[in-house]
């Protein structure tokens, strides 16, 4: 089985893909910026069912925090077969209405 890394995993898309592939078995990291104020849901449905997925740190708007969940990650599972880069954020109005530093953070 795969060893996946899905980052934005405590809610929606996110959530529902770490679940989603730790049901079928594959071996999940589910990172979020914050896991010790979100991810109730998720640990709660990781450990009821008893499923291959671990909560992470990972801030994907800091190289460091990027780094250093990668480095963890790596030294425990040896390897990473699936990212799935779901992180992000969504600006709010029309593009030419937002600052450019609304828009630079949303990329």
């Amino acid at each position: 089985m795969a060893i996946a890394v899905i980052t934005g995993t405590s809610t929606g898309i996110g959530l529902a893909t770490a679940v989603t592939l730790a049901r079928a078995g594959h071996t999940v990291y589910a990172t979020m910026r914050n896991p010790k104020t979100g991810g109730e849901e998720l640990r709660t449905i990781a450990e009821r069912e008893h499923l291959p997925l671990r909560i992470a740190a990972l801030d994907v708007d800091s190289d460091e925090s990027v780094r250093n969940a990668f480095v963890k990650i790596l030294a425990e599972a040896r390897r990473i077969d699936v990212l799935v880069n779901n992180a992000g954020i969504s600006g709010i109005g029309p593009v030419e209405e937002n600052p450019i530093a609304a828009f630079r953070a949303t990329m």
